[in-house]
């Protein structure tokens, strides 16, 4: 049915607006997409710019599959091996990273296993770290096990920084105005 939508509004030259809750039809389907939390707009942007720069931390954990991990920065800096993937931020303030960014290494940020998701074409590994629930995905299979204790890395690129409320401070600086 979405291609057929898709395939109509294009054969058309149609403007459309369509409405939904699903994550994947607002990302594959649209040119713009209009957030909306509680009955406000929380962002609009093209599918991609949502995804790679969320300007808040709702639109964050909103689009992608499995959400982006949101972490509380001032719990993560007890891990002094993770050097510069770690901006310097004031106190309250939380970081994101995307699962995929997330990699497997000697040295990092030390978590706890809880499962093993295996689906075939990747793995989604739940992990545990002070507390903190965070997600790393992985092409394939993992080598990893429920109770193993790993650790993990990430680029100082892929770090998304939110501040104490929620929104989007990065180098790109902070999301443009939303209309009232």
């Amino acid at each position: 049915m979405r291609d057929e939508i898709h395939a109509l509004q294009r054969k058309l030259g149609l403007t459309m607006v369509y409405v939904t809750h699903d994550q994947i039809e607002a990302m594959s389907m649209s040119d713009q997409v209009v957030l909306l939390k509680d009955g406000r707009i929380e962002q609009i942007d093209a599918p991609a710019a949502l995804y790679e720069r969320p300007g808040t931390i709702f639109a964050a954990r909103f689009l992608g599959q499995p959400p982006m991990n949101v972490l509380e920065i001032d719990r993560l800096r007890g891990a002094a091996t993770l050097g510069d993937a770690l901006p310097a931020c004031p106190p309250g303030w939380m970081v994101g990273i995307r699962p995929e960014k997330l990699r497997i290494a000697e040295q990092g940020l030390a978590a706890d296993v809880g499962a093993v998701d295996y689906m075939g074409a990747e793995t989604v590994l739940r992990l545990r770290h002070e507390g903190m629930d965070l997600m790393l995905r992985v092409d394939g299979r993992a080598q990893a096990a429920p109770g193993e204790r790993v650790h993990v890395r990430w680029l100082a690129a892929d770090v998304h920084v939110f501040d104490n409320q929620g929104m989007r401070r990065s180098g790109e600086g902070p999301p443009a105005p939303t209309p009232p």
